[in-house]
């Protein structure tokens, strides 16, 4: 009898947990036709973050040897890498690693973070608070692709199968989401990217400065 009882709790707790990572990721995933339309948060970001959130000059590389809280991080050279530790985003903790391209500009920042439930959906929820919009999911092995379901469904549906694909198996489930900025000018050359990772132990976001 308690075993039966404690297998109950287990499966409750199971289908609690799956229940508010759907619920999240839901809020998370509607109306992706107005993401366009969104501004970026007001929320505090530091400063390393605004160039990957908005069409502002990239951070240089003087900007980056000043900055008492960042120190040069790269194995092979000086100058092409540098770590902050103690970084927020919105509301989870995070490590911070800068990428500085040939032209001395940061042109990527990746931060990462232990996983948990709640730093799961959260830095999702985060992602999309800023303007960001999902074009590719990997899980699985499986592909989802937002462009090419919107060529034959209308977006509620495609919004439906999206939520239904990534909250397949379990939320600790190795899963890769690229994103795509969508409030920046349409008049920027160039493009602000996202590649969210998740493998159960580590949850990392590289964000990305390219022309398109």
């Amino acid at each position: 009898m308690i075993e039966k009882d404690n297998e109950a709790m287990v499966m409750m707790v199971q289908i609690g947990t799956k229940f508010f990572a759907s619920c999240v990721l839901a809020i998370f995933f509607i109306a992706l036709s107005y993401a366009s339309q969104t501004q970026a948060s007001s929320t505090y970001h530091s400063y390393i973050f605004q160039p990957f959130l908005s069409d502002v000059p990239l951070l240089n590389l003087t900007q980056l040897k000043r900055d008492p809280n960042l120190y040069d991080c790269g194995l092979e050279r000086d100058n092409e890498e540098f770590c902050g530790e103690g970084s927020r985003y919105y509301n989870t903790d995070v490590d911070a690693r800068l990428m500085v391209d040939q032209s001395d500009r940061a042109t990527a920042l990746e931060i990462t973070s232990d996983f948990s439930l709640s730093a799961y959906t959260e830095m999702q929820l985060s992602l999309r608070k800023d303007g960001f919009q999902v074009r590719d999911v990997y899980k699985n092995d499986q592909r989802f692709s937002v462009s090419e379901k919107l060529a034959i469904y209308g977006e509620r549906e495609v919004d439906k199968a999206l939520v239904e694909f990534i909250n397949q198996g379990s939320s600790s489930d190795p899963i890769e989401i690229s994103l795509k900025l969508m409030t920046v000018s349409s008049n920027s050359e160039l493009d602000r990217t996202v590649n969210f990772v998740s493998d159960g132990v580590t949850i990392s976001i590289l964000f990305s400065i390219h022309k398109e």
